[in-house]
């Protein structure tokens, strides 16, 4: 009987690495901690706006054209505000996610991160979306803005 000789292949462990600097390790800390501050901020931003002008434009009542109109032109100017600070927002949270990026490197955290296609797209991936929500939000302020500035329009021909 012919004997068959078994060789298991076992893979060498990979060297021990060497320990992250604990400086290094609180700056990504707090690298980490200061990018999902600006998600949250990001987001109660784009809710705040979001809401804000048709909560202004409600203060419409019938029969004081004047009211409507200042509360159109505060709700258009809510919205205008919005856009400019939700594209703000949106760029520290870029910033924030590029400095994340580069002290999980510094630390070997590696680059699995896939939270968003913003971080898919830093990252080099496919973004795997057609539209941002900051870029939709944004159109959709726009779009209350002008529907304000119509209304106000229409307000001002009936008087």
């Amino acid at each position: 009987m012919m004997q068959t000789e078994v060789t298991h292949h076992v893979r060498a462990a990979p060297p021990p690495e060497a320990p992250v600097r604990p400086d290094l390790m609180e700056r990504y800390k707090l690298a980490v901690a200061e990018y999902r501050a600006e998600v949250a901020l990001g987001t109660e931003r784009q809710k705040l706006f979001l809401a804000l002008n048709p909560a202004v434009a409600a203060l419409i009542t019938n029969g004081h054209t004047s009211i409507a109109v200042t509360a159109l032109g505060l709700a258009a100017f809510a919205s205008m505000t919005g856009i400019v600070l939700v594209r703000r927002s949106h760029q520290r949270y870029r910033q924030a996610r590029e400095v994340m990026l580069e002290r999980a490197r510094a630390v070997g955290a590696g680059d699995d991160w896939q939270t968003t296609g913003g971080m898919r797209n830093a990252l080099g991936k496919p973004r795997g979306e057609g539209v941002r929500v900051t870029t939709a939000l944004q159109w959709l302020l726009v779009a209350y803005a002008l529907f304000d500035f119509l209304a106000i329009g229409v307000l001002l021909k009936q008087q």
